[in-house]
């Protein structure tokens, strides 16, 4: 992992300046899968398109912001900076908050905030094995994710039969898995379809 410059955002709303960190490159080696599709890696940080500015509470899409200039790479910050905070990753709650306030514009990113926050939600599952969210958020999100998924794409149809697995419908799980996928999800639909036939609704590594 070779860390790059820090950049420094204008925040679309209220024209606020923040940090965010960037990495000139990274690589997955040491990583595990898992069956929701999130992939953790020590030496690949997730560079998350949604961020959240603390101080003023203000939510923001990176692609969204001015780019007005840039610091030193991890480790040191120039004077001229030293004082703007950096921005922080989005938790579950920031991504549910994001959701039920319409932050996210277009398909691409409303299907983004709700894969994280799924994702966020099975974190507790993956560093301790216990789903700690809350249920009805956790099955309403899941619905509306299957539900937006485009199922002609083989990995959304991946990600929608492992949703419903999830929410215990077996049986959609596998109906979605019937059909023909690329050789390379193969492995993938295999663990999804035995761990639907044993009846378990958590998230396991690939």
């Amino acid at each position: 992992m070779t860390p790059g410059p820090n950049l420094i955002l204008r925040l679309p709303n209220s024209t606020t300046l923040t940090q965010i960190t960037s990495l000139d490159s990274s690589n997955n080696f040491g990583a595990t899968h898992w069956t929701d599709g999130r992939c953790v890696a020590p030496m690949e940080p997730d560079e998350l398109w949604l961020r959240v500015h603390r101080p003023t509470g203000e939510f923001f899409w990176t692609d969204e912001c001015e780019e007005i200039g840039q610091d030193t790479a991890w480790g040191g910050i120039s004077s001229e900076w030293k004082d703007i905070p950096f921005a922080d990753d989005p938790d579950a709650d920031d991504f549910f908050h994001a959701i039920q306030n319409g932050l996210a514009d277009n398909p691409e990113k409303i299907r983004y905030l709700r894969v994280w926050l799924w994702w966020k939600q099975n974190d507790s599952v993956r560093s301790d094995g216990q789903l700690q969210a809350d249920l009805e958020a956790y099955r309403g999100n899941l619905e509306a994710l299957i539900a937006i998924s485009d199922l002609t794409r083989p990995n959304e149809r991946l990600m929608a039969a492992e949703a419903a697995r999830q929410l215990g419908d077996f049986a959609r799980a596998c109906e979605l898995l019937a059909g023909d996928l690329p050789a390379d999800y193969a492995h993938a639909a295999t663990r999804i379809r035995d761990l639907a036939e044993r009846r378990d609704t958590l998230v396991r590594q690939l």
